[in-house]
């Protein structure tokens, strides 16, 4: 299970509360649940906040997985991404668009699924045509999300 959180609700005094009973409601689940860290541009300056680093660090220790989400759009650097170390990076929807005509984007993916491939999973949003998939595999992306592989639906 994926859960959305933006970094300032992970600094939040009413985070730690809102962990605790998240651990305890779904305790027997806990190592399947991956804290998806929003990229917006707004919460920028909320990622070099003191508490940020350590409370990501917590909630692995806790059995926590930390997802990076629409990383190469907002605020992710090459450098959090080192920092952080995440278990999963989603890359952003603009590079699987048009991916199999665009070779910067080609080379984008490349590197990547090349740090990727010992550190964290690598998953490609936004795939909507089948030559961008087909791309897609070619370079080595194994996870993706988007029109193309499957449409939401309610449960």
């Amino acid at each position: 299970m994926f859960i959305n959180l933006f970094p300032s609700t992970i600094v939040a005094d009413h985070f730690l509360p809102f962990m605790d009973t998240l651990k305890q409601e779904f305790l027997p689940f806990r190592h399947r649940i991956v804290l998806e860290i929003n990229e917006s541009v707004n919460e920028g300056r909320v990622w070099n906040h003191p508490l940020f680093i350590p409370r990501i660090r917590d909630l692995r220790e806790e059995g926590f997985f930390i997802a990076l989400d629409d990383v190469g759009e907002g605020t992710t650097t090459l450098r959090k991404i080192v920092e952080i170390s995440p278990d999963f990076i989603k890359i952003d929807r603009f590079f699987s668009k048009d991916l199999s005509g665009c070779t910067k984007k080609q080379k984008v993916i490349r590197l990547l699924v090349e740090y990727c491939q010992d550190t964290s999973g690598l998953i490609l949003e936004g795939i909507e045509r089948e030559e961008d998939f087909l791309q897609a595999l070619r370079l080595g992306v194994k996870v993706g999300q988007g029109f193309f592989l499957g449409k939401p639906e309610r449960l």
